[in-house]
């Protein structure tokens, strides 16, 4: 197996989880630092379990004293950690069959001047869900009537052709930096007229450290502070109005009062450049369900991204 994992993801790695990884806690509470278990982080969540000790016997027995009770809590826990603690669906549910149009449209030639939205790449894991850009610009173009091409674009800063997309996102889970250079490329593309958005995926606090660093590198002088209700990104001018918004459930247990979106931003001469949410809103964009999830659900992260990008075209 770490033969066949090396070869099918030489770029990610098979370690042992560690005793607080929420594998132990989703549905009972193991004791981490006794149970040997093995995985692979594929952005904000471990995509890939493996166990050196046997567990199909011990589930297939069902009778071992003791071990066998161990093993069904951790699968268990393992099947509740990878549907995200939430019920799969019916299998009476009508199943929606894609049509041979719809899967043609990502193939078509997108129209003359139509938008790229360009995904930074950094030394994190900078593209945790590969989903979001194309689901983003289904709904601009459905909703919002702009012309997007569905493919994401990754580039660094320092790429000449940085300089051609006005609309940059951001993401990542683990901790980051960019070089002196990357840095000043992404200034001087902000200060001349480009907009960053940015969210810490699934609101994890080593990319959200890292990413606070970024904008003191960035903008030294410049507060970074909340967006107000006022603000056009909020008010929807252009765009849809965003009042009281939807968090996942790991939000709401640790804050129950929160109803309002939280974006933060640096402006310059009256132009918010940088929008910035700890909040994950590419989980909700992708819709894609991780255990412990500090995001935005999926219908005010998409107006919440949808407002972000209409107004970096429209300022």
């Amino acid at each position: 197996f770490a033969d066949f994992a090396k070869t099918a993801f030489p770029e990610f790695e098979v370690r042992r989880l560690s005793p607080d990884h929420a594998v132990f806690k989703t549905l009972f509470d193991l004791n981490g630092a006794a149970v040997v278990l093995h995985g692979m982080d594929i952005g904000c969540r471990t995509s890939m379990f493996f166990s050196p000790v046997d567990l199909s016997c011990l589930w297939e027995q069902g009778d071992i004293p003791v071990k066998s009770e161990a093993a069904f809590k951790l699968g268990a826990n393992i099947a509740a950690y990878a549907t995200g603690a939430m019920p799969l669906p019916d299998r009476l549910d009508a199943a929606r069959l894609v049509r041979d149009g719809e899967a043609a449209t990502s193939q078509e030639s997108p129209p003359r001047g139509a938008l790229h939205i360009a995904q930074l790449m950094h030394n994190g894991d900078w593209r945790p869900f590969p989903k979001t850009v194309p689901n983003l610009a289904d709904y601009l173009h459905q909703n919002l009537g702009v012309d997007v091409v569905r493919q994401y674009v990754p580039l660094r800063p320092t790429d000449p052709a940085f300089s051609q997309h006005p609309i940059v996102y951001m993401t990542g889970s683990t901790s980051f930096a960019l070089s002196a250079e990357e840095a000043a490329a992404l200034k001087q593309h902000l200060e001349r007229g480009g907009l960053l958005l940015a969210d810490a995926c699934c609101g994890h606090k080593p990319f959200d450290t890292s990413f606070r660093e970024l904008v003191k590198q960035l903008f030294p002088d410049q507060p970074f502070e909340r967006l107000t209700a006022d603000h056009p990104i909020l008010s929807g001018s252009p765009g849809i109005a965003i009042g009281d918004v939807q968090y996942f459930a790991a939000v709401q247990e640790q804050q129950p009062d929160l109803k309002q979106p939280w974006l933060e931003g640096v402006t310059l001469e009256g132009r918010t450049v940088l929008v910035y949410s700890k909040f994950g809103l590419g989980s909700g964009v992708s819709d894609s369900t991780c255990y412990g999830c500090l995001g935005v659900a999926p219908a005010d992260a998409l107006k919440i991204a949808g407002n972000v990008v209409l107004y970096g075209l429209s300022h």
